[in-house]
């Protein structure tokens, strides 16, 4: 996090409480889904009540002039830097439940990744449609 550690914030994020209804609502999908997974919901609607709660709280993303600041996690914590001037398409998805939440999957690629696909993927950003028009330098979370 060195990269900007003496940067202005420009913008701080926020995220939707509405995640956790999302996240609830995926999980108890995939159990009933699965038909095995059914017996499983007594133990994963007690701990997704109270994981998801911190999880979405562990979260935080802050554009500054120079990188995009993303921390999150519980048990395994990731805490990441993108230079702005690496940042090469940042997208918007919604599937049809996350549109019931009025939510969006924010995804931020860059140039010179490793592996193919998305660097960063962040749900239920408030704002996030103003992120997508604003692509770098303008970049950010908020």
């Amino acid at each position: 996090m060195n990269l900007a550690k003496n940067s202005k914030i420009l913008q701080e994020a926020s995220f939707d409480p509405a995640v956790r209804k999302y996240w609830m609502l995926n999980g108890i999908l995939v159990c009933v889904l699965t038909v095995i997974g059914i017996p499983l919901l007594i133990l994963y609607i007690p701990l997704a009540l109270l994981f998801t709660g911190k999880y979405l709280d562990s979260h935080s993303c802050i554009l500054t002039k120079k990188a995009l600041l993303v921390n999150m996690g519980i048990f395994t914590k990731v805490d990441k830097s993108i230079p702005l001037t690496k940042i090469t398409d940042i997208g918007m998805v919604q599937g049809p439940i996350m549109r019931r939440f009025g939510l969006h999957r924010l995804s931020i690629e860059t140039a010179g990744q490793s592996q193919q696909g998305v660097l960063l993927s962040l749900i239920g950003v408030k704002g996030c449609h103003s992120v997508s028009r604003a692509h770098p330098p303008a970049a950010g979370c908020d």
